[in-house]
């Protein structure tokens, strides 16, 4: 069994800043939006290794963008055959190219009976997957998305928790938080890069939606991440005949580091966040 020693001095529990260096290496992003606005995207642009904990399977389509071609000196896109093997960079046909360092974990689980998802294995596995990532010291841990992961957890509270008359006790969602809250500082506490995604919740008045939204996940997570980032997609109607064309903005709408660092950055990835703190409020991300 695992024995914690008794604090003796005070030494051990306080320390000063250049003796927890380790903490200042890894940004905490929350980058939340509707469907297809690049949330998975930026997930897989950020420093490697990447650990992608998947729960919509949507990272695999995207694989063909994060190869690395030497002659163009990027990451271009690059033809994928069904076994994984990279063919030309759709730039420049170039035919040495070199899959970025991605490591997918497919976080779905349905049960081998039913053929449904098991929201409760699902969310073990998830618990056991960050367990097996203690060890890693650098690159990124990526959970896609939270709302799938927060929904595991109220199933899990619905299936076990004490009811009255078919309705949950209200004194039980505090099992829930206290589970959500030790997944979440388990990944916060790595000296890695952390990056959750989520999906959009409207905001209601009463019965009223108000036409505003926020991240579909636990209400009380947003204090905890050092970044959030609005993903939006835009729509522009221009030309005659007329011709729809998408446009991908990120808002950024907190920043631990200043509060006046509020840009909105087109097709947001990771290099050009990281870009813009440096230049425009001095921060140098490790």
């Amino acid at each position: 069994m695992w024995n914690q020693q008794p604090v003796t001095s005070i030494d051990q529990v306080f320390k000063k800043p250049s003796e927890v260096a380790a903490h200042k290496t890894g940004l905490k992003i929350l980058i939340w939006g509707a469907e297809d606005t690049r949330k998975t995207g930026f997930c897989l642009s950020c420093p490697p290794p990447v650990y992608e904990v998947d729960t919509e399977l949507g990272a695999p389509p995207l694989f063909q963008h994060f190869v690395y071609c030497p002659k163009c000196q990027k990451h271009t896109t690059h033809i994928l055959s069904p076994e994984g093997a990279i063919g030309p960079c759709r730039v420049c046909n170039d035919t040495n190219g070199v899959m970025k360092d991605i490591h997918w974990c497919d976080a779905t689980f349905l049960n081998p009976n039913t053929d449904e998802p098991d929201p409760f294995v699902a969310l073990q596995r998830l618990e056991s997957t960050i367990t097996l990532l203690k060890d890693v010291k650098k690159g990124t841990v990526c959970i896609d998305s939270g709302t799938d992961v927060w929904d595991w957890i109220q199933a899990w509270l619905e299936g076990t928790g004490k009811h009255k008359e078919g309705t949950l006790l209200r004194f039980e969602w505090a099992k829930a938080k206290q589970r959500w809250r030790q997944l979440l500082l388990r990944l916060m506490a790595k000296p890695l890069h952390f990056v959750m995604t989520a999906q959009t919740q409207d905001i209601y008045q009463g019965n009223e939606p108000t036409g505003e939204h926020r991240p579909r996940i636990q209400g009380a997570s947003q204090h905890v991440f050092d970044i959030i980032i609005y993903a939006q997609k835009w729509l522009a109607i221009t030309g005659n005949p007329p011709v729809k064309r998408y446009s991908y903005q990120a808002e950024i709408t907190k920043c631990r580091f200043s509060k006046d660092f509020r840009p909105t950055i087109p097709d947001v990835t990771f290099d050009e966040l990281t870009k813009q703190l440096k230049e425009k409020i001095g921060v140098e991300v490790w």
